[in-house]
């Protein structure tokens, strides 16, 4: 019984698959690619979505449609060429595109934004029921990142979270209310003003700007090379920055590179910050009278907008701090005053990696294929009570990793990405994971973990110092933002 994890927003869908026997493996939803954007191409009879539609955006904009997805029934129309749409049309196209590609998936469970209405949410599950889409389940993407942190998910005490996420639409700030083994959202505020594609554009005129300056040529002349720039940086978000990132343009007659380093790419995008900053503040204030806050979460794409994760942790763990926000409400160097502020890294921030979503969305539709929860839409998910508190059984001792529990041997177990490893990663899924990152190995009646990797490994989210004594219920995390296991069983002699 094949089982699949959609998660789906605005600027792209991502998929994982697999049974309950089986591990997790990344879907390839265009061509070779992992994501598929939801951008369309109407260069043809019949509309394509994916980067087709993406790499018209520059060149041909009067062909390509994005951020439709985000107005799925409000009768909001496009007329482009010979083509006359509504937001309903393109999301049909989407599903039906998505419905091929996913092929005969037996049930399907979608992290959708937290932004859409429940009027949106019904026509989006008539729309995919239309075109074919199994879906047995949903979950809002905030209770989703916040799953991903098995820290919060062990914590019986209550709390607030506050999850920070983007896509092409809007820049959406949740409070997800914690305790009791239940996740539940408590309050949503998304910012279109602050949405991805307006990050894009900033960083495409300013880059381009430069250019200028640098080179007497303007990207923007030429159609093919303003795509090829706005390209490039959908990459270098898509990966989360760079210290150190180049962008090569080319045009007719003329190749320059540009050169930029993170506190520049953070400078460029200054006037967002500014308001991404002004964004935060009130909701810290609505925070303080809601109840305490015990961390914040960042999705992937939000970790990728330059300067947004140093934003965070600078005003949030700290606040409040006067100096700190003098420097960056009055110099001009903004990037550059903000970065030295973090020196000092407190992990109070965390990212959730890529694909952390589409693979609690496959956990999802394996619960309610088990009867554990109930089909439909969940903006308020109540974890069976052994996954809110250490589990403590008298079993064979093992790990469990997404639905599958692998025993382990008296000597030595090992986790990595090399093949010679017990438990094999993959690299596509798992690129932080180091090829023989930690082992399991039993020593004087009980089991330890030994960290050998460069990243790091955390146990029950505390970094693990050479080696660590396991006990049953214990949650192990291969690097800050790796795949995460947890040890069963009797540890004991």
């Amino acid at each position: 019984m094949s089982l699949v994890g959609l998660d789906l927003n605005a600027s792209r869908a991502r998929a994982v698959t697999g049974s309950e026997t089986q591990q997790v493996a990344l879907v390839r939803l265009d061509g070779e690619r992992l994501e598929l954007p939801l951008a369309l191409s109407l260069q043809e009879r019949t509309p394509r979505v994916g980067h087709v539609g993406q790499a018209l955006t520059r060149t041909r904009p009067h062909l390509t449609c994005q951020d439709y997805f985000a107005f799925v029934g409000t009768g909001r129309t496009w007329h482009l060429g010979r083509h006359q749409f509504d937001a309903d049309r393109a999301v049909e196209w989407t599903f039906t595109a998505l419905a091929r590609l996913l092929g005969r998936a037996s049930a399907l469970a979608v992290v959708w934004p937290a932004y859409l209405t429940e009027a949106q949410l019904v026509q989006l599950m008539r729309l995919a029921e239309k075109a074919g889409l199994p879906i047995v389940g949903s979950l809002a993407a905030p209770i989703a990142a916040a799953l991903g942190v098995p820290g919060l998910t062990a914590r019986p005490d209550p709390g607030l979270v506050l999850v920070v996420d983007v896509d092409a639409h809007a820049l959406t700030w949740s409070i997800v209310e914690r305790g009791g083994g239940q996740f539940r959202l408590r309050m949503i505020q998304p910012a279109p003003h602050l949405g991805r594609s307006a990050w894009l554009r900033r960083l495409l005129d300013t880059a381009a700007a430069r250019c200028v300056r640098q080179s007497r040529r303007d990207p923007r002349e030429s159609a093919e090379t303003e795509q090829s720039l706005y390209e490039q940086l959908l990459e270098l978000l898509d990966r989360g920055g760079a210290r150190a990132t180049q962008l090569h343009l080319q045009g007719p007659g003329w190749f320059h590179t540009l050169l930029f380093h993170e506190d520049d790419l953070s400078v460029l995008v200054s006037p967002l910050l500014r308001q991404t900053l002004g964004e935060l503040d009130g909701l810290l204030a609505t925070i303080e009278s809601l109840g305490p806050l015990d961390a914040v979460v960042v999705t992937h794409a939000a970790a990728g907008l330059p300067g947004l994760v140093s934003l965070l942790q600078t005003r949030v763990r700290h606040r409040p701090r006067s100096n700190a926000i003098r420097a960056i409400d009055d110099e001009a160097d903004y990037g550059a005053s903000l970065l030295r502020v973090l020196e000092n890294e407190n992990g109070f921030v965390r990212v959730v990696e890529v694909d952390t979503p589409a693979c609690v969305a496959h956990e999802l539709a394996m619960r309610i294929q088990r009867g554990d929860f109930a089909r439909g839409h969940l903006d308020c998910l109540a974890l069976p009570q052994q996954d809110t508190q250490r589990v403590r059984d008298t079993g064979p001792p093992r790990v469990a990793f997404r639905g599958h529990e692998h025993v382990l041997p008296a000597g030595s177990f090992s986790l990595g990405r090399d093949p010679a490893c017990d438990l094999v990663f993959e690299t596509e899924l798992y690129p932080h994971v180091s090829a023989r990152h930690a082992e399991i190995v039993y020593e004087r009646c009980s089991y330890v973990l030994r960290d050998r990797s460069r990243h790091g490994t955390l146990l029950n989210d505390r970094p693990v110092q050479q080696q660590a004594a396991l006990h049953s219920g214990d949650w192990i995390r291969l690097g800050p933002r790796g795949p995460v296991l947890r040890f069963l069983g009797d540890s004991t002699c």
